[in-house]
């Protein structure tokens, strides 16, 4: 009973504070950890993640199998306003998604040197990159992701 009264009172502060997140924001899955973070509008991305296609919702919906597939994470797709997650098209749920594809890669500040990729908006191609291992900005880890994400782009 402890146990189900601890988790239900972890879910309630984690909802908090999604709810208090600005509206808009991207939700954010790190391959290490699986947690789930918002990014506010405008906010500078220096990550070792991958950004997805939806909102965070609640935290049992985070760890249930239908939403987690091959490294990456399914949120239902939305955004918010009034404290709650309001359903949005498909349409600009991928039009959001799609500016991970403006990301260009930065090198970061570490000493490793890691082969990434990001897309080329000028060129319209996915382009590779020397990333640190440490911060910075890798939209892509490979080139075929890279090419899947952002193909409607080209």
């Amino acid at each position: 009973m402890r146990l189900k009264y601890f988790i239900f009172i972890s879910i309630l502060v984690f909802l908090a504070g999604c709810t208090s997140s600005p509206k808009n924001a991207f939700a954010v899955k790190t391959k290490d950890y699986g947690q789930c973070r918002l990014i506010e509008k405008g906010e500078k991305i220096f990550y070792k993640k991958k950004l997805v296609k939806y909102v965070c919702e609640d935290m049992h919906v985070l760890f249930d199998n239908p939403y987690e597939k091959k490294d990456e994470w399914y949120f239902k797709s939305g955004f918010f306003t009034k404290g709650k997650v309001q359903d949005i098209s498909s349409t600009k749920v991928v039009k959001t998604f799609h500016k991970v594809c403006e990301l260009r890669g930065a090198y970061g500040v570490g000493t490793q040197k890691i082969r990434k990729f990001y897309f080329n908006m000028k060129i319209k191609a996915c382009q590779p990159f020397i990333w640190s291992g440490e911060a910075g900005i890798v939209p892509f880890d490979s080139y075929d992701d890279c090419r899947f994400e952002c193909f409607i782009l080209r």
